[in-house]
């Protein structure tokens, strides 16, 4: 949650402006009282706008303090593969000097944490997430947990992602860390664990299953991993068109300097 002074002066105004109405018709209702010309709906019309008001002071908060965060999130990262655009603005608001409210949220941190993760930013991704662990708590937290197994089974850190990944498996797990746990089981794990038929059907089926659709970034993912997949299982042809569809369009992440790469070793395999 980031506020900044002019985030706050803006919602306050707007209160204001809110509460100034609703006292406007509050005492056009009295007037109409006093001289024999009773307009209770005024009455009506006020309460509603100090419930406006009220409204709005949350709303506001949530709206300039997380919601732009999150909304620039899914333009930039999910939608126009631009992470270090999304990490920049992150950045610049982060360390604001205008900053009145600086306070870590989970959401925000998940898709900072994905931005870092697709420019190959190990380091950072882990200290993201790892700030998500020490700032959350319950569900939350469980979750975190899995997202480092997720970042530690892709950069091949197995044992420690293992002892994470059961551990939170003990817990009492809502249905989005189910969700998790699931994915993380036939996916990242599979294929780091060489369970390629496992990875390979879960991917496949993400792509083409019609709920929860794959947007832009994560078919982009999915094709990156069936890459892998079959340049593990010695699938060169099937490995270089789902890596040429990265190149295409893998936008600004590292995955698509990746799989260049991959398809630089396909092509030369005695270099």
């Amino acid at each position: 949650m980031f506020l900044t002074k002019q985030a706050i002066r803006k919602i306050i105004i707007l209160s204001a402006v809110l509460f100034g109405l609703g006292t406007l018709l509050v005492l056009l209702g009295v007037l109409s009282n006093v001289f024999d010309t009773p307009s209770n709906y005024l009455f009506v019309f006020g309460g509603f706008e100090y419930l406006f008001c009220v409204f709005y002071i949350f709303t506001g908060r949530y709206s300039e303090g997380k919601a732009k965060l999150i909304n620039s999130a899914t333009k930039l990262i999910r939608n126009e593969l631009k992470p270090a655009e999304f990490l920049m603005e992150y950045n610049a608001i982060r360390f604001s000097n205008d900053l009145v409210v600086n306070k870590p949220d989970f959401d925000v941190l998940q898709r900072v944490a994905t931005a870092y993760d697709l420019l190959d930013d190990e380091e950072n991704a882990l200290l993201t997430v790892e700030q998500m662990i020490a700032t959350s708590k319950g569900k939350k937290k469980n979750r975190a947990y899995l997202l480092k197994a997720s970042l530690l089974y892709s950069n091949g850190k197995t044992e420690e992602a293992e002892a994470l990944f059961f551990g939170v498996q003990k817990q009492k797990l809502d249905v989005i860390s189910k969700s998790l746990c699931d994915t993380i089981l036939k996916g990242d794990r599979a294929l780091v664990l060489g369970d390629y038929k496992t990875a390979e059907a879960f991917f496949l089926k993400s792509l083409t299953q019609s709920f929860p659709k794959a947007d832009k970034l994560m078919t982009l993912i999915y094709y990156h991993k069936l890459g892998e997949i079959y340049e593990k299982t010695k699938e060169p042809q099937k490995a270089l068109y789902y890596y040429q569809y990265c190149i295409e369009n893998g936008g600004a992440t590292a995955i698509r300097r990746n799989a260049a790469e991959s398809i630089a070793r396909l092509s030369n395999p005695a270099v």
